[in-house]
């Protein structure tokens, strides 16, 4: 789904402003961010469910990540580490098939791509050098 669809101007956005319109004056921050990802998440399930739980995955790896970088003792080692699991996904999901056939490899390759994966894994990126 993309953000101009009808679908999107007329349940998704309005479905988060009145979760968002709710928690505004409670001053509940936690939990307008909680409704944020739940309505995230519906959006991404409306343009495609089989591969929510990578998504999940790499959000979770990524705020652990974001939460131990910090308190690590060598965080540039740590930085490398997570940049390359990130890297790794990415490339697993849109290069490997590109890759195989080079190299004259048998490999299994998914033909599908998780919807955005660029944009997350990028951004996942982004997030991590931030801190």
């Amino acid at each position: 789904m993309v953000f101009a669809s009808l679908a999107f101007i007329f349940i998704i956005l309005p479905l988060f402003l009145a979760g968002d319109f709710v928690a505004r004056p409670a001053k509940a921050g936690v939990w307008r961010n909680i409704w944020l990802v739940a309505v995230s998440l519906l959006f991404y399930l409306w343009g495609e469910v089989a591969n929510v739980f990578l998504l999940l995955a790499l959000g979770f790896i990524n705020y652990w990540a974001g939460r131990y970088l910090p308190k690590s003792g060598r965080p540039r080692f740590w930085l490398a580490v997570f940049i390359a699991v990130n890297l790794s996904v990415l490339v697993g999901f849109k290069y490997l098939g590109w890759l195989a056939a080079l190299l004259n490899l048998y490999i299994p390759v998914i033909t599908r791509l998780p919807l955005g994966i660029s944009f997350f894994t990028f951004h996942a990126i982004s997030y991590l050098v931030d801190i």
